[in-house]
């Protein structure tokens, strides 16, 4: 799988690309991000990688960067720092944990704390 690919360069002057970022999901996760009709950003993903995308073992981020005088080498790096970075917060059991608190429920007396780390 490819965790970082560009999918167009937006400018040449500053060079600026939009680009996509993927990330693992954990395990408990993957059913609340899984869905059969889901598309990527990149038209060449392989059918393995599409089948992971739609089953939640995935997910997909783009942005732009745009290189102020970079090399190739520090914009590479640039792009690896911000999909790591992406992957953290991905498995963080925190704030970016959408599904922290999924089910927590009042019943009109007590509250059952849920959810899915």
């Amino acid at each position: 799988m490819d965790y970082i690919v560009i999918l167009e360069r937006t400018s040449a002057n500053p060079l600026t690309v939009r680009y996509l970022l993927r990330a693992t999901v954990p395990t408990a996760r993957q059913p609340y991000f899984a869905d059969v009709a889901k598309t990527s950003a990149y038209t060449g993903i392989s059918a393995g990688d599409l089948a992971d995308l739609r089953a939640g073992k995935v997910i997909e981020r783009t942005s732009t960067f745009t290189a102020s005088g970079q090399t190739p080498a520090q914009i590479k790096a640039a792009l690896v720092t911000a999909q790591a970075e992406f992957q953290a917060r991905v498995n963080e059991d925190g704030e970016h944990n959408p599904f922290k608190y999924f089910g927590t429920a009042w019943n009109g007396t007590t509250w059952t704390t849920a959810g899915v780390s």
